[in-house]
Parts: C-alpha cells; sequence; structure tokens
C-alpha cells in the first residue's frame, strides 16, 4: 500500500491531506535508516522533514509512505517552529525565522513490544532537490 501525506499551503493557513495510492516494489537505491525506540502504545514523534529555500522561503514537501509497519500506525501532521542549528543546518541566516515541518509518529498497536518497521520517501515538486525520493527506512524498537 502507498500513502501520501501531503501538506498545502494557501496564504497563511496550511492544511494536510492523505491520498493512498498503490504500488508493488520500492526501486529507489538510494535509503537512510534511522533507528528510534517508543514506548508501547504511545503515539511519539519518530522523524521530521521541512525543505526551505536559500531566501528562507518555506517549500512544500510531502510523505509517500512507501511500506507500513506491521504492528502499528504511521501518521504525520504539520507543525511550525522556529528554525535553530539543527533545523535550518547550513542556512544560519534563516535561524528563527519560522518554518513548516512535516512530523512522523509512530504508535504500535495495543500491548505489541519488539520489532517493528516502515519505510517513506520524502517528496517536492522541485526537480533539483537532492533529497527528493530518497527513501527512509525507521527501524522502531517498542518496549
Amino acid at each position: 500500500m502507498f500513502r501520501r501525506l501531503s501538506p498545502f499551503r494557501t496564504g497563511v493557513q496550511i492544511l494536510a491531506a492523505i491520498v493512498l495510492l498503490v504500488t508493488s516494489t520500492v526501486c529507489d537505491a538510494q535509503a537512510r535508516t534511522f533507528k528510534q525506540t517508543v514506548a508501547s502504545g504511545k503515539t511519539t514523534l519518530v522523524n521530521w522533514h521541512h525543505r526551505i529555500r536559500q531566501d528562507c522561503k518555506i517549500q512544500p514537501i510531502s510523505l509517500d509512505i512507501v511500506k507500513q509497519p506491521q504492528n502499528g500506525v504511521v501518521t504525520a501532521k504539520l507543525s511550525r517552529r522556529k528554525l535553530d542549528r539543527k533545523t535550518a543546518g547550513n542556512l544560519r541566516h534563516c535561524y528563527g525565522k519560522t518554518a513548516v515541518f512535516i512530523e512522523v509518529y509512530y504508535k504500535s498497536n495495543k500491548g505489541f513490544k519488539g520489532k517493528d518497521s516502515f519505510s517513506y520517501k520524502r517528496v517536492s515538486p522541485q526537480s533539483n532537490d537532492k533529497w527528493n525520493r530518497h527513501v527512509v527506512k525507521m527501524n522502531i524498537t517498542v518496549k
């Protein structure tokens, strides 16, 4: 199953929409793997993404869920945060400005403890975005 979680920007308001798509294979060789430990049954922030231009303007991105977790659910929501050293990276002139983030959350099924995983792609409409279509794999340990 392929699930698309997309933010749209209309003036000042930000909306999130979910579009379900179906795919059978993942053919992207460029993958990044992250590990996270979470409490069983608790919704936990496990990753986040944003896209900001050199002039500090926000660019739209979306997340395509490539592989759903077998023992839980993945959700995404939008948040507004001020950029800092960790979130702005080398765009130091953008520190302190507010940006829109897509936050990725995981919640295990009730009573589940053990290993779970899921993967998704961070997608932007800009063809020159170096992170466009890279697969992110999340390995989750549920305690």
